[in-house]
């Protein structure tokens, strides 16, 4: 069968004929031509090659391997070729390029094959190429890169951006969420209250609560209680029931009560299951018939029962009304 395929054809392609029984289907004529064709474009392509030659080794001096890389090559290509080249030499040519050729290429980078060159990178150099994609709305490539940051790095970075809406759609959209918590938490409270504030802008609770259940219980308090009510009320309510039992025993009655008023009957009653009696003394006179409807179904009477003797009157009076459902 190897024979059925024109000599000058089975040369230019350089490869086992097995792969190309399809080309079977030309004639002989048609054979050449192709093998023609593919020639030609192969030499006009020359320059192309000889150039990525260049970018990858480092006998060219940096501002030939710059221009070289944008001016023939292009992003996507150099994109492909940055893995292949070391990591200082790939630094300095980068710090060379424009930044907006920069977001081309990271565009179609793969950001596991470049690690160490943005760990190795200049601050600055990262935030400028940063900004510019933020500023673009590459918020998914963004959050692909940051999944294989090192927390210190992100931590750095997230503080000189200095954009925190910005950084809320780069978190939004990364997947590694505990390197979004181990970043998240180094921040100091000032910083973390505007984390807080900015993801309450775009609702995005769910994420705070995973950063908020890692950090300790008193600065969740402190945190929590330097939000509004209504923002507070939104992130507390995506903690677990614990988490939740917790806040509640540690802050004033005015949060307490507005942070239960925004959960599900459900979520209530599993945080009553917790609740001390006290804390149980403190929220429930507040609340509203429906609200304790909603939540009698999921509260433990067993709970309540071994708590009983230290609930108050006007709570056991409260509660009496409901023996029924629970």
């Amino acid at each position: 069968m190897e024979g059925l395929i024109h000599s000058k054809l089975r040369k230019t392609l350089a490869v086992d004929t097995t792969e190309s029984n399809f080309l079977l289907k030309l004639t002989h004529d048609e054979q050449i031509k192709l093998s023609e064709i593919i020639e030609k474009r192969l030499e006009k392509n020359d320059g192309t090659f000889l150039s990525m030659m260049g970018i990858v080794s480092g006998f060219l001096p940096t501002f030939l391997r710059v221009k070289l890389a944008q001016d023939k090559i292009g992003p996507e290509v150099v994109a492909k070729l940055t893995s292949h080249v070391p990591v200082k030499q790939a630094i300095e040519t980068a710090k060379k390029m424009r930044i907006d050729f920069l977001v081309e290429v990271a565009i179609h980078q793969k950001p596991e094959n470049i690690v160490e060159i943005v760990e190795g990178a200049p601050d600055d150099f990262l935030i400028n190429i940063t900004r510019e994609m933020i500023r673009k709305g590459h918020f998914e490539k963004l959050g692909a890169f940051s999944d294989h940051l090192s927390p210190r790095k992100m931590k750095v970075l997230a503080e000189k951006l200095s954009d925190i809406e910005g950084i809320i759609q780069v978190g939004y959209h990364m997947t590694n969420r505990r390197y979004l918590v181990e970043t998240a938490i180094q921040f100091d409270d000032d910083y973390m209250l505007k984390l807080m504030q900015g993801i309450s802008k775009y609702g995005y609770y769910e994420i705070a609560a995973i950063v908020g259940e890692t950090l300790p219980i008193d600065r969740q308090v402190r945190l929590l209680k330097r939000l509004k009510i209504s923002e507070a009320a939104k992130i507390a309510l995506h903690f677990n029931p614990e988490s939740s039992a917790k806040i509640i025993e540690r802050i004033d009655v005015e949060l307490a009560v507005a942070i239960a008023l925004h959960m599900s009957g459900k979520i209530l009653g599993n945080i009553f299951n917790v609740l001390t009696a006290n804390s149980i003394n403190a929220v429930l006179p507040y609340l509203s018939h429906q609200k304790i409807e909603e939540s009698i179904p999921f509260i433990n009477r067993k709970h309540l029962e071994n708590i009983s003797k230290s609930l108050s009157p006007q709570v056991s009076q409260i509660l009496k009304k409901y023996e029924e459902i629970l």
